[in-house]
């Protein structure tokens, strides 16, 4: 297997992460967001839209995001997702854990010397 065939998996607080992140600049509908981490991974994500759906649809029984309709054409609607106050805290708390265990991961694998057991 070429490796620019490999499909990339991620953990879903990642998932969450980056949905999260989407909404703190702009409130977006599902597949604006499906699509955005599709192409964030060049489209080798390993991710569906009924998953994303999922993720949002947790999110937002937890209240860490709200919804509301928009008109979109002359009879369908989108349901737009908005970070609520809380999400920017979750957003937060997620970044800086990413960014510890990235540091960690990175320690781990160039520096490996450096562990003591």
């Amino acid at each position: 297997m070429d490796a620019k065939d490999t499909k990339i998996a991620i953990n879903t607080s990642i998932y969450e992460m980056l949905i999260l992140f989407f909404l703190q600049s702009k409130d977006c509908y599902g597949y604006d967001i499906y699509k955005m981490l599709k192409a964030g991974f060049n489209n080798k994500l390993n991710i569906s839209s009924n998953r994303v759906y999922s993720i949002i649809y947790e999110l937002r029984k937890s209240g860490i995001i709200s919804e509301y309709t928009k008109p979109y054409g002359k009879r369908a609607r989108h349901v737009y997702y908005h970070l609520n106050p809380i999400g920017e805290v979750v957003l937060n708390r997620l970044l800086n854990s990413y960014s510890i265990t990235i540091n960690h991961i990175n320690s781990i694998i160039y520096k490996p010397d450096k562990i003591e057991l």
